[in-house]
């Protein structure tokens, strides 16, 4: 600070200096000690965080569990704008959808966990709304835990195996897909009973065409699951995300669907049009590739679990 002084001292007459040099002094001091202190952090205090805290789950307060003795009755399964309506869903259905795995990593279940269908509701209060809605799919999902474990007596403990699993990755010519516009609400897109179903929507006709809008690789590969050649549906094979793709695109896939079941014939037996393989169609159309490796894999060994109490 004194040699940034002797260089005003040099430039301004004694006038000026008089005048003004004793203020410029002040404020010189006022910097540097402000700077020193900027340069340390308060003693017992860690750094501020960056990071973003995980958002709340709230709570599906309002459940009912019902029974349903017709085994070949519509399956549905909607995700609401305050919480879920499943028919015809069984518990390990619920155990796959509230862990956010596929079954193969579930290790443990009764007989009766698939073979047991249920309706069941489940809603949060109406003061969760707004942050229910604005909860990703896996996130509203594991709302479902909870209830698991309430209602079903559900205790579980995790171990980890090498097990093979599919991993999708990119091929050799790169991504062929096409990223979704943000903010776009699909207004000539998919359609549901209430109109346009907007971001994050999923078909599969039984001509066998995937149209998916605004979907994030995670979701498409919880799709991928269940068109692996041997997996029968609700089951679904692993896939491990290899691809580093991390935006949501709009995607349309043309192909046999060896494993798909009309969810409005669920009687019908599996649909096979003529079409390439998801294999093959991955290939050609998305620029994508499922291989095989074998994994140290998180699973989840079921301890108990009994028939859910109805109301």
């Amino acid at each position: 600070m004194k040699s940034i002084v002797r260089i005003l001292a040099r430039l301004y007459p004694a006038s000026w200096r008089a005048r003004y040099m004793h203020r410029i002094a002040l404020l010189l001091t006022l910097v540097c000690c402000c700077h020193a202190g900027l340069g340390q952090s308060a003693p017992g205090r860690s750094p501020p965080q960056t990071q973003d805290a995980a958002p709340a789950i709230p709570e599906l307060e309002v459940v009912a569990i019902r029974p349903i003795k017709d085994g070949l009755a519509m399956r549905t399964f909607n995700i609401l704008e305050n919480g879920v309506s499943f028919r015809g869903i069984s518990t390990k259905d619920l155990l796959q959808r509230g862990f956010g795995v596929e079954q193969d990593r579930i290790i443990g279940i009764p007989g009766w966990a698939d073979s047991d269908r249920y309706d069941f509701q489940a809603r949060v209060d109406d003061a969760s709304k707004l942050k229910w809605r604005m909860l990703s799919r896996t996130q509203q999902m594991s709302a479902l835990l909870p209830i698991l474990r309430n209602r079903f007596s559900l205790k579980f403990h995790h171990e980890t195996r090498t097990l093979p699993v599919w991993a999708l990755v990119v091929g050799k010519g790169g991504p062929k897909l096409h990223a979704a516009r943000p903010g776009d609400t699909y207004e000539n897109g998919l359609k549901g009973p209430d109109g346009p179903m907007g971001p994050r929507a999923f078909r599969m006709s039984e001509q066998g065409e995937l149209t998916a809008q605004a979907t994030s690789i995670p979701e498409f590969i919880w799709f991928l699951g269940r068109q692996i050649p041997g997996a029968t549906p609700p089951d679904g094979a692993t896939i491990a995300d290899k691809t580093g793709l991390t935006g949501r695109y709009d995607i349309t896939l043309r192909f046999a669907p060896e494993n798909y079941v009309s969810p409005m014939k669920p009687d019908s037996g599996t649909v096979n049009p003529s079409g390439p393989s998801i294999f093959t169609a991955l290939q050609e159309q998305l620029g994508l590739k499922l291989e095989t490796q074998k994994v140290p894999t998180d699973v989840i060994v079921i301890d108990h679990i009994d028939r859910p109490s109805e109301n």
